[in-house]
Parts: structure tokens; C-alpha cells; sequence
């Protein structure tokens, strides 16, 4: 006996569709019988005159106007049209960010992967998004910008934000153990209490950047701009690399990279950070 197939029924998104296309329809209708009269009425010499009588005058009169109506339906129909897409673009957008706010690895990385294919990931969606607690480790996000992001707490071990726009942005207590922070913007970032070791940040902005508490074990600094960062209690070893390429040891006066009065200064210049008149 064959199965009886039960039909879906309209969704209001259908019944939107459906209502838009109408209107469309419409519109193209209306412009068609005027864009018809008009041509009959410019042909009404080559036509014989009895064929032309018979015609109606009215719609003849009238086909400008039809014309004129037939434009106005089919530009409010698509504003309207651009309006729900907005709308709709709206409510997507502020599903992947909270679902990107997910303590749940697999939820929080296919949401980046979302972000990034409809090009949310680097066009400034991100920033000041609320991510405390967020599990994005192993998270690929290069080029991405989240100026003043809230990732307090957040986990983005192994994670690559290599030429990100991060300034700003609150990464107290993250775990942010092998990070790739390549040519990174970390401006004014709030980095206490997190764990960046083996984390590369190689040629980064660390401008001002709150790196008081931060472990830096292993970390890879090479290049990067540690101007005016505080360092009060940050933790290093003998396997991180610091901005001149040399090893970290015991002693090793860290003001020369953060101080420009220190006699020894040394700076590298980056994309994100110019070197500052003397």
C-alpha cells in the first residue's frame, strides 16, 4: 500500500517568499501592459484605423501610468526583500557568536569556521564579542579582528590568531599554552594571568600590553614590540626567546625592551606599531 506522504506546512519564511515573489510578479505584469501600450500607441499610424479603434482608449491612456506603478512595485518590493535579508543576516550573526561563546570545543570551533567562510571572522563582527570561558582550542582564526573581545578565561591553546586585530582585548587568566600569535596585534591587551608558554609571538605588538603574572615559559618573542608593557612578575625560562633572539636567563634586564629611555633600547618595527619620535 503506498505511503501516504504528509505535506510540510509553510513556514512564515515561506509564506514570505512566496508573498515577495507575488509582488514581483506583479510588478512585472503591470509593467509589461505598459510598456505594451506605449508601443501600440507609437504605432498607431503604421495600424489600420478600425483595428485601432477598437482598441481601448483607456488603456492607451493609462499605460504610463501602469508603467510608472509597475517600477515603484518592484523597488519597495526589493528594499523590502534587502531589509529581511539584513534581518536575517542579523539573527545569524548573533547565533555563531554565541555559539562561539561555547565551552564545547566542537560547538565553538565549527562556529569559527562558519565566521570565517561568510567573512564575519575579519570584517569587525568580533569586536567587543563576550567570550569568557570560551573553549577554542586548536581554533584557526588568522586575520581576525576582535578589538576589545572579552576572552577572560577562555581557552585558545594551540589556537591560530596569527595577524589578528586583538587590541584591546581581555585575555585575563586564558589559556593560551602553543599559541600561534604571529604578527599579532596585542595593543593594550589585558594578558595577566595567562598562560602563554610555547606560544609563538613573533613579531606581535605587545605595546603596552598587561603581561604582569603572564608565563612567557618557552614563549617565542623574536621581533615583537614590547614597548611600555608591564612585566611585573611575568614568568620566563631559559627556552624563551626574547625580541633580539637571544635566550632568557636569570638577570636579564627586560627594561631595554619595554623602557625607549634605557640606554640599550631595542625595538623592531611591525605592521601594527611604528617606532615612537624621540
Amino acid at each position: 500500500m503506498p505511503r501516504k506522504v504528509r505535506r510540510k506546512p509553510a513556514t512564515g519564511v515561506d509564506r514570505l517568499t512566496n508573498q515577495i515573489s507575488l509582488v514581483r510578479l506583479l510588478g512585472f505584469t503591470l509593467g509589461i501592459l505598459g510598456i505594451t501600450g506605449k508601443l501600440i500607441e507609437s504605432s498607431v499610424d503604421t495600424l489600420n484605423r478600425p483595428i485601432f479603434e477598437a482598441l481601448s482608449e483607456g488603456y492607451l491612456n493609462i499605460s504610463g501610468e501602469l508603467i510608472a506603478i509597475a517600477f515603484t512595485v518592484l523597488i519597495v518590493d526589493t528594499l523590502n526583500e534587502r531589509r529581511e535579508a539584513r534581518a536575517e543576516e542579523r539573527v545569524e550573526k548573533s547565533r555563531l557568536l554565541h555559539q562561539l561563546a561555547s565551552p564545547h570545543n566542537v560547538s565553538a570551533v565549527e562556529a569559527c569556521r562558519q565566521l570565517k567562510v561568510l567573512g564575519w571572522l575579519e570584517d569587525g563582527s568580533l569586536s567587543g564579542a563576550y567570550l569568557i570561558g570560551a573553549d577554542l582550542t586548536g581554533a584557526k582564526m588568522p586575520k581576525a579582528v576582535m578589538i576589545d573581545g572579552d576572552l577572560n578565561q577562555a581557552c585558545l591553546a594551540k589556537a591560530n590568531l596569527s595577524y589578528a586585530d586583538l587590541e584591546g582585548s581581555i585575555f585575563r587568566e586564558a589559556d593560551m599554552r602553543e599559541a600561534i600569535l604571529k604578527e599579532t596585534n596585542l595593543e593594550e591587551a589585558n594578558l595577566r594571568y595567562s598562560d602563554l608558554s610555547g606560544a609563538s609571538l613573533r613579531e606581535s605588538n605587545l605595546y603596552k600590553a598587561h603581561l604582569s603574572e603572564a608565563n612567557l615559559a618557552g614563549a617565542n618573542l623574536v621581533w615583537a614590540n614590547l614597548t611600555g608593557a608591564p612585566l611585573s612578575n611575568t614568568r620566563f625560562s631559559r627556552e624563551t626567546i626574547l625580541p633580539d633572539g637571544s635566550y632568557w636567563e636569570q638577570g636579564t634586564d627586560m627594561k631595554r625592551f619595554t623602557h625607549p629611555e634605557h640606554p640599550d633600547y631595542v625595538f623592531y618595527e611591525n605592521r601594527w606599531f611604528q617606532k615612537p619620535e624621540p
